[in-house]
């Protein structure tokens, strides 16, 4: 009679700790036209698949409500990380040799139309004549889409400055 109610209560143990390990979770963002999170909706489900659908159907809900004013409103998977669409710049202060680094600056296009390089020279040069460092070099490293590639379409040292 012991073994049997042992086996009976570890199958229900596997039992539960198994239905628990298949349930998924999905996060959708309504977005307006200009990229902004309006609201987040989070969906479960056995699978991602159903956890997905469950979110996107919350988020279709709040559109047809008519709650958000925004003329363009989207559903769109939170779970997956899409990159700035503003340019980015890193600029670094180095020694004279170029051999040690004092800091690193990165400048993000803003939206009065500044310059990504020109933002992240000017916080170079600014903490170069704070620190006293007169003989140090401010060095563009990379520019371009989210700072992974310069205008020449690689990697480069860029221009000492």
């Amino acid at each position: 009679m012991k073994s049997f109610l042992s086996v009976l209560a570890i199958t229900l143990v596997t039992m539960v700790a198994s239905s628990q390990a298949e349930a998924a979770q999905c996060r959708i963002e309504l977005e307006n036209g200009r990229g902004m999170t309006l609201e987040v909706f989070r969906g479960h489900g056995y699978d991602r698949i159903d956890a997905c659908r469950d979110a996107n159907r919350q988020c279709r809900r709040a559109i047809q409500s008519g709650y958000h004013r925004a003329r363009v409103l989207r559903c769109v998977d939170g779970n997956i990380r899409r990159p700035l669409p503003n340019r980015t710049c890193t600029v670094r202060m180095t020694g004279p040799m170029g051999h040690r680094t004092f800091g690193t600056y990165i400048g993000r296009e803003g939206r009065r139309g500044q310059s990504a390089c020109m933002q992240a020279l000017r916080q170079c040069q600014d903490d170069r004549y704070r620190q006293g460092r007169t003989r140090a070099r401010c060095e563009i490293t990379t520019q371009g889409s989210n700072g992974r590639r310069d205008d020449r379409g690689g990697r480069g040292r860029g221009r000492r400055i």
